[in-house]
């Protein structure tokens, strides 16, 4: 008989400490990713319940205590709550937090990359998501890519965006219009862009059109190459170009766990799962493999808005064929697309798997 042992650690957690108010403005909107994911009704009704009820308590909060110090604390981005609804889309949020002088007063504070509200709205991060990351155009990373491509719908409504919305809100706030500062922040946070992309950006234009139209016509050139096959994972698929356990790494990981990862020196919490931002951290749920041995598998993963939007997955000790690779990496993918991690995060965890 074939035992499957499972050993899952967390090496570090990034932005590891949740804030201590309990009802803080970005506790807050970091829950309203998880609140607002897509669902099978496809009616957004719950969604927007959602979106509305936060932007009620943080009017209720600004009427009782305005000038909260809550409402334009900064996070390890260096972003306010302001900057956080703007870059998830969140109308009703900006609407509601413009309605405090403190707030209104940092209209044009910058992020660490040097984004106001107003660019980051520019960026219309969840229609746009794959801009900035390319790699997960690709069949096997469909469990991350789906909810993503189902949540675009969310932003559109009769009038245009959500985002267009949200710019105009911040522009009547007084908030300052600088296409190129927009454009520069994003590149600056996107290096693993596409080159042309990139090139076309750097020479100008607007990011928010310029992101829309290469984010619309790359998914429907990957829908369409996925029209004749199955969208359900396979079985064993074919070795990425982010498996191996040696080489280049892609240039988002080169930048964010050197950015926003805790210190290696740091220590670490009496019990790790105090520091982990996440409410479901589901393990992968094995099933018969043609394979036994003991392997541990590292990942770096961003969660935006609460799900995981990108993973570098490498096999760092054990002996595999890139075939079995391949599978494991497909299982930690899913087991991914399962994670519930409010906010935006940078994870790294390393899971070893001894089959025999």
């Amino acid at each position: 008989m074939r035992t499957i042992r499972l050993i899952l650690s967390l090496l570090a957690l990034g932005l590891a400490g949740a804030t201590t108010q309990a009802q803080s403005p970005r506790q807050l909107i970091a829950q309203l990713g998880l609140d607002t994911r897509a669902d099978d009704s496809r009616q957004w009704t719950r969604q927007r319940e959602a979106e509305v009820n936060v932007a009620l308590q943080l009017r209720r909060l600004i009427l009782e205590r305005p000038a909260d110090p809550g409402l334009t604390e900064t996070d390890a981005y260096g972003r306010t709550p302001l900057m956080e609804a703007a870059i998830n889309g969140y109308a009703d949020v900006v609407e509601a937090l413009l309605t405090d002088a403190g707030v209104r007063a940092r209209v044009d504070d910058s992020d660490r990359f040097g984004a106001t509200a107003w660019a980051l709205s520019q960026s219309a991060r969840p229609v746009t998501l794959i801009a900035c990351h390319p790699q997960m155009y690709a069949r096997e990373r469909l469990p991350l890519l789906r909810p993503y491509a189902q949540r675009i719908a969310y932003f559109r409504d009769g009038s245009g965006t959500r985002f267009e919305r949200i710019a105009r809100q911040l522009l009547d706030a007084g908030a300052r219009a600088d296409m190129a500062a927009a454009r520069t922040a994003w590149l600056a946070q996107c290096p693993g862009a596409d080159a042309a992309l990139r090139q076309g950006l750097a020479a100008g234009g607007d990011l928010y059109g310029a992101l829309s139209t290469h984010t619309y016509e790359r998914l429907e050139q990957f829908m369409r190459s996925m029209a004749d096959a199955s969208a359900r994972l396979p079985f064993a698929p074919r070795p990425g170009p982010m498996l191996a356990g040696t080489g280049t790494q892609d240039a988002w990981q080169q930048r964010w766990p050197k950015a926003l990862l805790p210190r290696a020196d740091a220590p670490p919490p009496a019990d790790p799962r105090d520091a982990v931002p996440c409410s479901r951290m589901d393990k992968p749920e094995l099933p018969a493999v043609n394979w036994t041995g003991d392997a541990t598998f590292r990942m770096v993963v961003e969660f935006q808005a609460g799900m995981a939007t990108v993973a570098d997955i490498r096999l760092v000790s054990g002996n595999m064929e890139p075939r079995a690779q391949a599978f494991f990496q497909a299982l930690l993918l899913r087991m991914l697309a399962s994670y519930d991690c409010a906010g935006d995060h940078i994870i790294e965890q390393e899971l070893r798997f001894k089959i025999q």
